[in-house]
């Protein structure tokens, strides 16, 4: 990646955390930059200002709602957007949770159909990169991201896809993601 780009990359991260009001503690619960969870409307406003820039706002939803419980949410127009872009799709109960916090495979997932479009789906995943991943539900988009290059930082050999992602984690996903 060429440093120009890593460094726009980086500023639209910046801004699009800073909208989401990472370290902001009436918004987030703490002060300190990345010790935070990312919820699931977070994530959705974060990889839609990443994809379409600082300047978009998504119009607001008309009709019948994507899932049953975002009625009111205040991030409840990036959720239908995000969905209407086919890049969520919820939980089978037609529910969205978008309070829930996003684990790292949940994350895996997302980045790479906001990087490759709603219907990508990684190849079979040949395995062996992390000693946490065989057999999880998100080990091919996981092994994708680690063969493109995408993870942010050195693994040891632990992924911990489980894990709650947090706002530096998904600074980093999102800078790397979008090139």
């Amino acid at each position: 990646m060429k440093p120009t780009t890593k460094i726009i990359g980086l500023v639209l991260v910046i801004l699009a955390l800073t909208a989401c009001g990472s370290g902001q503690p009436d918004q987030v619960g703490t002060t300190e930059a990345g010790a935070t969870d990312v919820t699931r409307a977070e994530m959705a406003r974060a990889v839609l200002l990443s994809i379409h820039g600082q300047g978009y706002l998504p119009t607001t939803a008309v009709g019948t709602l994507a899932f049953r419980d975002i009625e009111g949410h205040p991030l409840q127009a990036w959720i239908e957007a995000l969905a209407s872009e086919g890049l969520i799709s919820g939980y089978p109960d037609g529910t969205f949770r978008p309070d829930d916090r996003v684990t790292r495979g949940e994350a895996s997932v997302l980045l790479l159909r906001a990087r490759y479009g709603p219907t990508y789906f990684p190849p079979p995943a040949a395995g062996g990169s992390f000693i946490d991943v065989a057999g999880h539900w998100a080990e091919p988009w996981i092994e994708e991201l680690r063969d493109e290059g995408l993870l942010p930082a050195p693994f040891d050999d632990a992924f911990r896809p489980d894990d709650i992602l947090t706002f530096a984690e998904m600074g980093e996903y999102l800078a790397l993601a979008n090139p």
